[in-house]
C-alpha cells in the first residue's frame, strides 16, 4: 500500500521489535512488512507500540494499541464448505457474543476488490448493515460472489503535526482463523 514517509517505524510487543522500513520515493513509496519471531504470540490485553523518529513527510510519533478479546459471530452463521446467502433487499442483522472492550468489524469483500466495512461497538453484541450498502456492493460483485469476515478490533489514534496516525489491532476468531466464509449477495 502506498504511503507517505514517516521514516523507519519500530513496532514492539512482548519484548520484541519488528522494523518497518520505507522503500521507494516519497510520498508514493511503501513500507516493508515487519515480522516478529514465531515465539511472539500476541493475545488479549497485550500492547503493541509503534515509534517513528519522523521522516520527510510525517513527523515523529509514538502510538500504541491493546489487543482486544476474541470475538465470536453468531449470525450470519458460516458453515465450513458452504456458501452463505446474504439478501440485499433488506438490512442485514449481524450478531456476536459481546466484546467487552473494542469494536466488532464485519467486512464483505468481492472478487473484484470492492468491499463494505462496518464497525460496531463491541459491547452491543449486534449491528445492522444497511440494505442500500449491500445492494450497491452486489452491483460490483460478479455473480454476487464475495467473502464475509468478522473480527474483534481495538483502535487508537495520535496526532503528529498535520497527520492523524491510526493503530489497529485484531484477534482472529474461530479456531485461530478469521471467522469468515464465502457468501452470495442475492
Amino acid at each position: 500500500m502506498r504511503s507517505e514517509n514517516a521514516g523507519t517505524i519500530d513496532v514492539s510487543a512482548l519484548g520484541s521489535v519488528a522494523t518497518l522500513a520505507y522503500g521507494g520515493e516519497s510520498p508514493s513509496g511503501e513500507y516493508s512488512a515487519g515480522v516478529f519471531p514465531p515465539s511472539v504470540v500476541l493475545g488479549p490485553g497485550d500492547t503493541i507500540a509503534f515509534r517513528s523518529l519522523g521522516g520527510p513527510d510525517v513527523p515523529s510519533f509514538d502510538a500504541s494499541v491493546v489487543m482486544p478479546v476474541l470475538g465470536q459471530i453468531v449470525a450470519p452463521a458460516f458453515v465450513v464448505g458452504e456458501t452463505t446467502a446474504i439478501p440485499t433487499s433488506t438490512d442485514l442483522d449481524v450478531h456476536w457474543e459481546a466484546i467487552p472492550s473494542g469494536d466488532a468489524l464485519f467486512l464483505i469483500a468481492t472478487d473484484t476488490g470492492n468491499h463494505l466495512t462496518c464497525v460496531f461497538a463491541g459491547a452491543n453484541g449486534s449491528g445492522v448493515v444497511p440494505q442500500a450498502d449491500l445492494a450497491a456492493l452486489k452491483a460490483l460483485a460478479p455473480g454476487g460472489r464475495a467473502t464475509a469476515s468478522f473480527l474483534a478490533v481495538s483502535r487508537s489514534q495520535v496526532v503528529a503535526g498535520n497527520w492523524v496516525i491510526y493503530a489497529l489491532a485484531f484477534i482472529q476468531g474461530g479456531d485461530g482463523g478469521v471467522e469468515f466464509g464465502p457468501v452470495t449477495l442475492e
